[in-house]
């Protein structure tokens, strides 16, 4: 009994790390504050993101790396100067009502430079 136990705790983060899909690198920057709306662990929570009507925009999961970001239920989480909301991946999980979910995985990271080079304009012909 102690060693199915013991297996089921060690097996445990591997599911939830099958749940994500990393991005090869980080993609596209999401603008705004979250509000936690579920704490999953330590590290990570799903948010839902400021719209006009109050936190009732798109659900996002954030994965919290070394920043001194508090994750708590209907904490607020605010890029910090400098940095920005990047997504890095999606994550798929199961409602309780029965549902599978997929959502953009968000992290916090030092804000990229604007690069001051322009992108070359291609014809049809050229693709």
């Amino acid at each position: 009994m102690k060693k199915i136990v013991l297996f089921i705790l060690l097996m445990l983060p591997m599911v939830v790390f099958g749940q994500i899909k990393w991005a090869d690198e980080p993609g596209d920057r999401v603008r705004g504050s979250f509000k936690v709306f579920q704490v999953v662990s330590d590290y990570k929570a799903l948010v839902q993101a400021e719209s006009s009507y109050g936190y009732h925009g798109m659900l996002y999961l954030f994965w919290k790396n070394d920043s001194k970001v508090q994750l708590y239920d209907d904490a607020i989480i605010k890029a910090p100067k400098g940095e920005e909301f990047r997504i890095v991946g999606t994550f798929r999980y199961d409602t309780k009502g029965g549902y599978e979910k997929t959502v953009p995985v968000i992290q916090l990271m030092e804000k990229q430079k604007k690069s001051k080079k322009k992108d070359k304009k291609h014809k049809f012909d050229d693709l």
